[in-house]
């Protein structure tokens, strides 16, 4: 297989809306336009997936990231912490011959303290939804960043309906354009991986967050 990436070239992208619009003449307009543009967003995520070379090392990036935010919440809440000395400690200097005293502690110091710890907790709490408590070990699938499971559950929301599983359905040949999209790769027979996202439609499962 080539390297994961989506061609977003212009005459690319309009060749992939010509397909999947052939593909989904059946379907109302508002509701093709509203599925490919989720087609588009599933092929600009799954391209930011390809740049991990796993799952493994996807979340071993992402604990990374996260351990340094820990790391600097902690220096935060020390209460040991540097912080600035808004006293003059030149006490041999008077205050009247060109001294000045500064007020014991500044608001945009403390203010600037705790939005930067609303701000990494926030951060951590991202890294949190972006990496699932349970996921598969063991040799990748075949469906890059899972894409048909997505591309399914976007099918049923935007159509109201399953899509079906056959060779002569429009999935099988949505999937079919948007693969080859993404990997430049032609998938002659991808029923498997589209038999799997069809019947992952009756697990509970849920879309990955906006």
């Amino acid at each position: 297989m080539n390297a994961r990436r989506a061609d977003k070239s212009p005459a690319a992208i309009r060749k992939l809306k010509a397909g999947l619009r052939r593909e989904l003449c059946k379907f109302p307009a508002t509701q093709v336009d509203a599925f490919i543009r989720s087609v588009g967003a599933a092929l600009g995520r799954a391209e930011i997936h390809s740049e991990f070379p796993s799952e493994a090392a996807r979340r071993k990036r992402l604990k990374q990231v996260k351990a340094a935010g820990a790391r600097y919440l902690a220096r935060l809440e020390d209460p040991g912490a540097p912080f600035p000395w808004p006293v003059d400690m030149n006490l041999n200097r008077p205050v009247g011959a060109g001294g000045r005293l500064y007020e014991l502690s500044t608001h945009e110091f403390w203010r600037a303290r705790q939005a930067a710890r609303n701000a990494t907790h926030g951060f951590n709490r991202a890294i949190d939804r972006a990496m699932p408590t349970v996921w598969q070990r063991g040799r990748p699938a075949g469906d890059p960043a899972g894409l048909a499971v997505y591309l399914a559950q976007r099918f049923e929301q935007c159509f109201g309906k399953p899509p079906t599983s056959t060779r002569t359905g429009a999935f099988f040949r949505v999937y079919q354009l948007a693969y080859k999209n993404l990997t430049g790769d032609v998938l002659v027979d991808p029923q498997k991986l589209v038999r799997a996202a069809v019947r992952s439609l009756k697990q509970p499962t849920k879309l990955p967050k906006k």
